[in-house]
């Protein structure tokens, strides 16, 4: 009985069980299996029974440390958080197309996630995809319509494909919520003045 509930504890340890723990209930472990194997042998010795019987308790308890052993080896999983953190790293070093392997991630965990559907727009951006970038621009816009970064960079990647007058109306939208966006004024002027080109030839 004593034996069984020891082993049962095992159960419990979780992921994050240091080895310190696990070394001290080894030990206690094998003190259990000492005097359970002096309650079983008798004073004249062994005989093949008795052998058997301590081989297959062996056994049996090396068995059920199996999941303990191997749930300590496998890492944590990464939290959404972590996961859009890798990604926003990678994208900051130059490296959208991995940036994106995180950002889907995420996306998988939390179909909503805010924060990678704007990046993965970004990221998308960058990489030439104008078409999928705007897809999760309007993702986003859907869940905050007055989001402005997704605004001015759903205006930039209409720009990007040529439709400056679409491209306009999204960098005045910004700015009749935020007159000082610099960045969406600038984008207008340029997104205007390459509209007038486009006209004149």
């Amino acid at each position: 009985m004593t034996i069984q509930m020891t082993m049962n504890k095992s159960a419990s340890f979780t992921d994050d069980a240091d080895s310190d723990r696990l070394h001290a209930y080894f030990v206690k472990l094998i003190v259990v299996l000492m005097i359970h194997c002096q309650q079983v042998i008798p004073a004249g010795g062994f005989s093949v029974t008795h052998l058997q019987k301590i081989l297959l308790l062996v056994t049996l308890i090396l068995l059920l440390q199996c999941d303990t052993l191997v749930s300590l080896a496998q890492p944590n999983e990464l939290t959404t958080d972590q996961l859009l953190g890798k990604g926003e790293s990678l994208y900051a070093q130059g490296n959208p197309t991995e940036a994106i392997h995180y950002y889907n991630q995420v996306l998988a965990i939390d179909l909503n996630n805010t924060g990678a559907i704007y990046d993965k727009g970004l990221a998308l951006d960058v990489l030439g995809k104008h078409e999928d970038a705007i897809a999760h621009y309007d993702k986003l816009l859907s869940l905050q319509p007055d989001n402005i970064n997704a605004l001015v960079n759903k205006g930039g990647a209409l720009g990007d494909l040529g439709n400056y007058q679409e491209a306009i109306k999204y960098f005045d939208k910004v700015l009749s919520m935020d007159p000082n966006n610099d960045l969406a004024a600038e984008n207008k002027k340029l997104a205007a003045s390459l509209q007038n080109n486009n006209t004149e030839t």
